[in-house]
């Protein structure tokens, strides 16, 4: 399965246990079937006033929930019948709505105000798992995907045990997650957030994560960046001695990254360290690269690139 992610509005605690059906009808949700209407916004009021936004209009209907029925019951101004929904789901995150002539898949959508950047920042570092994808549970090989957010802004995504390092950022208003690596950026929407679950959306699909485990300190980063910085001579690739001095990689302190060969700058970039301090990332026009790094000692490390291990030594 390939989900387009790059891929993390705010899950947070909303609905106690016990609630009746008809308070947790209440608030906005976003329709992901049917396909004619997905994307469009339902707005189900306190007050008996049913909202159904779309990109070119907004209808107003009545509502009621009738028990016996277990059904939401929408009609006009008049008091006209319009249909009569039945509810399948609901939670916390999802609803499910039989009507006579098709079904409803929506998922919450919230405002959040008790949330600061940077409550919603911490709360998203960690190790997710994907769960669902617009409402249906995924089982045994269908869970393919881990996205893994670093604190220090970098995203290691694993999938069918394929593994992509790249870096996340979190919009200022804390409503949206950009994710980018390998050449390729995808911004996404955050429907639901808490300790251990997460709705993203984009135009395609909504997709459900639960947390996993936590993301490793960024104390391992951080020791790591400052053994390195620096420069270092390549003096092996596998097998092959390489003349020292000849390729020359200077580390600064600032994340930028220089290459020389024989004394002439090569290449520019940035520098860092994934999250969990295991691999070198370079990026530069030519686009980004990832080295395992196998040791790290005062006058050298090793990193590995192509299944060869170079090895390169500090320069005085």
């Amino acid at each position: 399965m390939n989900y387009k992610i790059i891929i993390f509005g705010l899950l947070i605690t909303v609905l106690s246990i016990g609630c009746g059906t008809k308070k947790k009808l209440i608030g906005s949700w976003k329709v992901v079937q049917p396909e004619g209407m997905k994307n469009a916004e339902m707005v189900i009021q306190k007050d008996g006033i049913l909202e159904l936004r779309t990109t070119k209009s907004t209808i107003l209907r009545n509502w009621i929930y009738d028990k016996s029925e277990k059904a939401l019951i929408i009609s006009e101004e008049n008091g006209r019948k319009v249909d009569a929904l039945k509810v399948n789901v609901i939670d916390p995150i999802h609803l499910s709505l039989l009507g006579e002539k098709e079904q409803f898949e929506l998922v919450r959508l919230l405002k959040v105000k008790s949330l600061t950047y940077h409550d919603v920042y911490k709360r998203l570092v960690g190790k997710w798992e994907i769960s669902a994808v617009d409402g249906k549970k995924l089982e045994g090989e269908e869970i393919d995907l881990t996205i893994t957010l670093f604190a220090n802004g970098t995203v290691e995504e694993v999938e069918n045990d394929r593994k992509r390092i790249g870096n996340w950022s979190l919009s200022d208003d804390a409503k949206h997650i950009t994710l980018s690596g390998g050449g390729q950026t995808e911004t996404m929407s955050i429907l639901l957030m808490s300790k251990k679950g997460l709705d993203l959306t984009d135009k395609h699909n909504t997709y459900s994560f639960e947390m996993i485990a936590k993301a490793p300190s960024r104390k391992t980063n951080l020791k790591i960046e400052r053994k390195l910085i620096g420069e270092w001579a390549v003096i092996k690739v596998g097998d092959e001695s390489i003349e020292k001095g000849g390729v020359v990689m200077s580390l600064n302190a600032n994340g930028t990254v220089k290459t020389f060969e024989n004394g002439q700058v090569e290449r520019t970039g940035k520098w860092s360290i994934s999250g969990d301090g295991k691999y070198l990332i370079l990026v530069d026009s030519n686009g980004e690269e990832q080295f395992p790094i196998e040791s790290i000692s005062k006058k050298s490390f090793k990193i590995k690139d192509n299944f060869k291990t170079i090895v390169l030594e500090r320069q005085q």
